[in-house]
Parts: structure tokens; C-alpha cells; sequence
């Protein structure tokens, strides 16, 4: 999952079609984690927004296909195989929304670490200065 592997970005994105997209269950593990850390979260975001890239491809291979088909056993696997292209990316944009909820909350809490530090900061340079003053 590590796009730091690859050493662009562009190669990550044309390598994500060869990749097994993670179940379910693996990206609840992941979000369970506390050592994820927020680029690993993005790099996951990536691969699947690309996963569902490639579905929707497919999605309109099929389509084609199952208007170019005259019979009537051809039209129902098209059919069949659209519907499970249908399946998989309904349980790709709901990963991809947790993911991002998980990246959300991290960055969320990230920012406020940020602010509360800042805030200190702040306050101690306010005592300084009035310190200086006296």
C-alpha cells in the first residue's frame, strides 16, 4: 500500500491497476491502527479512488458491450457482470469516505494539537513581553 515504495507518483497510479484493492475488514485494521500515520491514509485514499477509476472503466466496457450483444445469454452475463461492477464500486466509495473520515479526524486532531500549541506559545510570548515591560 506504501506509495513511497515507488518513487512517483505517476508510476503509484499505473501501478494501482495491478494491485489488489483491500477488503474491508484490512482497511478497518488499518484505520484501528494508531501508528497510521496521515500519509499512509493518503496513499490508501489513492489507491482506491484509482480502484474505482478503473471499476467505472470497466462499468462502461460492459455497458458498451451489453448494447453490442444480440443474444439474449450475452445481454445477461453483461448484465450479471455489471451488477457485480456495480457491487464493488458501492463498497469502494463507502472505503473510500471511511478512509477519508480517518484522515479527516487525524488531521482534525493534528490541527488543534496545533492551535493548543500555538495558544501556549502565544501566552508565554504575552508573559515575556509584559515581563520586559516591568
Amino acid at each position: 500500500l506504501d506509495a513511497n515504495n515507488f518513487g512517483d507518483e505517476d508510476v503509484f497510479l499505473s501501478t494501482c491497476a495491478s494491485l489488489e484493492s483491500p477488503t474491508s475488514d484490512t482497511i478497518a485494521t488499518i484505520i484501528r491502527n494508531p501508528n497510521t500515520t496521515v500519509g499512509e491514509l493518503k496513499d490508501l485514499t489513492e489507491l482506491l479512488k484509482c480502484k474505482q477509476s478503473d471499476i467505472k472503466r470497466k462499468r462502461l466496457a460492459v455497458h458498451d458491450k451489453r448494447q453490442r450483444v444480440l443474444s439474449d445469454e450475452g445481454r445477461l452475463a453483461c448484465e450479471k457482470e455489471f451488477a457485480t461492477l456495480e457491487k464493488a464500486a458501492e463498497t469502494l466509495e463507502v472505503n473510500i469516505r471511511v478512509v477519508q473520515n480517518q484522515l479527516d479526524a487525524i488531521q482534525g486532531q493534528t490541527l488543534e494539537t496545533m492551535k493548543t500549541t500555538q495558544g501556549k506559545n502565544k501566552l508565554r510570548s504575552k508573559k515575556t513581553k509584559s515581563k520586559k515591560k516591568s
